[in-house]
């Protein structure tokens, strides 16, 4: 006779207490979470709702829309009516909405307010993972949540330098300006390049710092790409690659 696995689907089980264990550590809603809580600025978005008289229903916080919103992106799902359904029904919906359930109104409604911003994280969080693995699969390094962080921190320190740097540029030029002048009025106001913050804009990828988001040009989507520029010497015969984003002379 055969034997078969055991088939109890009326069985008691206890689940982890705590909603961050309903998943495995490599998991992308693990990803997606720690990066809108340790990486993403929501000040922006929180200014939104500083105004009212506080009548009604309280609205959920943007973190947990943010991040339903990037995670039905990601996995091919950007539908209001289906990510309703999968806050009760798909664990990794349940997990990233710390299980609130919000309804379909109110998802269309937040991306609508906040469809500029969210297209922009959804592009740089929906980059391809490279051929022979699924999309859901997270690289090495930020498998583990302590690895994760550090990426991040990583980046995060290495966007700030860079404004540090362009700031410094910048206040070194007004200066060069100044030389030679005779001053007149009071001396010009030149900030602190080490107060310097970042751009709107600013970007940098934590697996592949030289590439950037980018429209293809064929599909009209945006994707982690890099932009490299190659010429050819006709006299040497070599080939020279401009890298990401730069010219070639």
């Amino acid at each position: 006779m055969k034997t078969f696995k055991p088939y109890t689907p009326d069985q008691l089980l206890l689940l982890p207490p705590a909603l961050q264990d309903w998943l495995p550590e490599g998991h992308l809603a693990q990803f997606l979470s720690d990066g809108v809580d340790h990486a993403l600025d929501l000040t922006p978005i929180l200014a939104t709702y500083a105004t009212g008289d506080g009548r009604g229903q309280p609205p959920y916080h943007p973190a947990p829309m943010v991040k339903l919103l990037m995670y039905a992106y990601c996995t091919g799902t950007p539908s209001a009516r289906k990510i309703e359904p999968a806050t009760d029904e798909e664990i990794p919906y349940r997990v990233l909405a710390a299980n609130h359930h919000p309804d379909h109104d109110r998802i269309a409604a937040f991306r609508q307010t906040h469809l500029a911003a969210a297209q922009r994280v959804d592009a740089a969080e929906n980059a391809p993972y490279g051929q022979g693995h699924r999309r859901d699969d997270l690289p090495a390094e930020l498998t583990r949540r302590e690895s994760r962080l550090t990426k991040i921190r990583e980046a995060k320190a290495a966007l700030e330098a860079e404004a540090q740097a362009q700031a410094a540029a910048a206040k070194a030029k007004r200066a060069a300006r100044e030389t030679g002048r005779k001053p007149t009025g009071w001396p010009p106001r030149i900030s602190d390049p080490t107060q310097a913050t970042l751009q709107p804009k600013a970007q940098r990828h934590v697996t592949d710092p030289e590439s950037r988001i980018m429209k293809d040009g064929a599909t009209m989507s945006f994707v982690q790409a890099s932009n490299a520029q190659v010429a050819r010497n006709a006299a040497a015969q070599g080939i020279r690659d401009g890298g990401p984003g730069q010219g070639v002379r």
